[in-house]
């Protein structure tokens, strides 16, 4: 798969996608964006080659498809 995949929010759940993606070896972990908060909570992302931001706008603007793994009381902050 040749497309940026970003995924916004790099909790529990974006993480954990982020990481069957790796797996799967269907994208270059290059090709992953992963946003969150904390951005030392996903240092093990980064060491894989994925990129990882504090800028949601900058991610999802870079990517072809955008997963959003937020919980859901966070979602309408997040999208707007």
């Amino acid at each position: 798969m040749n497309k940026n995949i970003a995924i916004i929010g790099g909790g529990n759940l974006g993480a954990s996608i982020a990481e069957g993606l790796i797996k799967s070896g269907d994208i270059k972990t290059a090709n992953l964006i992963v946003t969150r908060r904390k951005l030392a909570r996903i240092d093990h992302l980064k060491t894989q080659g994925v990129v990882t931001t504090l800028d949601n706008r900058v991610a999802a603007s870079s990517a072809k498809m955008v997963i959003v793994a937020v919980k859901p009381q966070q979602v309408d902050e997040v999208l707007h």
